[in-house]
């Protein structure tokens, strides 16, 4: 089995010493090979793995600072895209009230970036390293596609 733990939860969830425990349950295959043990087949499936991850020396958080310096787009393109993710935010923060119902609370934490950074780290429109593919061998339908896709 495996385990996935994320940097940022170590990071995030640290007390002042910097250190993080748990138990956690390992991800299985569907299907076990040879899980055979004195004729007893193992239940991998309730397997659990007791953490203890430590950061040392502990990092202090970096301010914020913004993920472009320089980018090939229009400055005003620029402001405008940076303005529209702070409305955007906005609007997500205060969801449950627009939509007069619960929302899914994941939603205001969604990442939502508009520029990303090429190899010199210069700022590019995400949308500008997207281009057309030619769909999957018999994916030949609106019906197929759709079905490829979920």
């Amino acid at each position: 089995g495996d385990i996935e733990i994320p940097f940022s939860t170590l990071y995030t969830n640290a007390t002042t010493e910097a250190w993080l425990q748990g138990m956690f349950k390992l991800r299985g295959p569907c299907v076990h090979i040879c899980d055979k043990h004195d004729g007893k087949i193992w239940d991998t499936n309730s397997t659990h793995l007791h953490v203890a991850m430590f950061l040392r020396p502990h990092l202090i958080a970096p301010s914020k600072i913004m993920s472009f310096m320089s980018s090939f787009e229009d400055e005003t393109f620029v402001r405008y895209g940076v303005h529209w993710i702070q409305q955007l935010r906005l609007y997500l923060e205060n969801i449950s009230d627009i939509v007069k119902r619960p929302a899914d609370d994941r939603i205001p934490k969604r990442v939502i970036e508009v520029f990303g950074n090429n190899m010199d780290g210069d700022a590019i429109l995400i949308c500008r390293y997207l281009r057309p593919q030619q769909p999957p061998l018999g994916v030949d339908t609106c019906a197929k596609a759709a079905r490829f896709v979920s």
